[in-house]
Order: C-alpha cells, then sequence, then structure tokens
C-alpha cells in the first residue's frame, strides 16, 4: 500500500510548517544547561572528557571546576582572604660593628656569625609561618 502523499502543494507546506512547530516546541521545552538571566548558574554534573583544546567549565559539589585539554582540573573557588594574625619575630639589633676601624679580631668574626645566625632563625620564622596561615602563602618547607 502506498504512502498517502498530500493533494496538492497547500497541504504540503501545512505538514512542513506543522513538523516545524513540533521542533521548534521540543525543543524549547528542554531545561538549558546554563543560565544567565542574573548571573551564569551552572548545575552540578560529572566532569566531561577533556575536549580537544580549550576547556570546559563545569560545577561539582558546588564548586566551579575548570577542566583543560590535557585533562588537569582546577578549582575555581577563591582563597579565604589572608587573616594576618600571625607576626614573625622582630630581628634584634646587630651585635657586630657597622664599621671596623682597625684589623678584625676573632671577636668581629663572632659577632657577624651571631647576627647572621639571628636574621636565619627570623628567615625561618617567617617562612614557617606563611606555610601555615589561612590560606598558605607558600608550600610547606
Amino acid at each position: 500500500m502506498p504512502l498517502p502523499q498530500p493533494e496538492d502543494l497547500a497541504d504540503r507546506i501545512r505538514a512542513l510548517e506543522q513538523a516545524v512547530r513540533d521542533l521548534k516546541s521540543s525543543i524549547t521545552n528542554q531545561s538549558p544547561l546554563v543560565s544567565a538571566s542574573a548571573g551564569w548558574i551552572i548545575p552540578n554534573q560529572a566532569f566531561p572528557p577533556a575536549p580537544p583544546s580549550g576547556g570546559h567549565l563545569t560545577a561539582s559539589g558546588n564548586e566551579p571546576i575548570w577542566t583543560e585539554a590535557g585533562g588537569a582540573t582546577y578549582s575555581l573557588v577563591p582563597s579565604p582572604p589572608f587573616t594576618g594574625t600571625i607576626t614573625p619575630q622582630y630581628p634584634t639589633s646587630f651585635s657586630s660593628p657597622a664599621t671596623i676601624v682597625s684589623a678584625p679580631t676573632a671577636q668581629n668574626y663572632n659577632d657577624l656569625r651571631a647576627d647572621a645566625a639571628m636574621l636565619q632563625v627570623c628567615l625561618r620564622d617567617v617562612i614557617n609561618k606563611g606555610a601555615t596561615t589561612t590560606p598558605r602563602l607558600w608550600p610547606t618547607p
């Protein structure tokens, strides 16, 4: 049995218009992946595969994530603000003289070593406190 065909051109146009309306309504009834009426709203979803170039912006656990072409993922949540509550120790005055008038003595050498050791203690204090602040200023040494 042959398929029924529209009788004339007007029937065919009406059938095509109806098909277009059906397609348009099926597209508009789908929820969008993102929306931007009041800022971008990105729903939580599984990580997509890495794209061949560029990257993917997704959300996972209410955290925005960037996946780059190489497969690496990065959280886009900013670090909390620096509180600045840890104060490193301040170096004391140097024990060595600013200038040596005569030939250096063993005491001058010992004073310089004591000053260098004091600065080393202060520097280590700065490094350790910077590694334990929130947020960390640098990794733990």
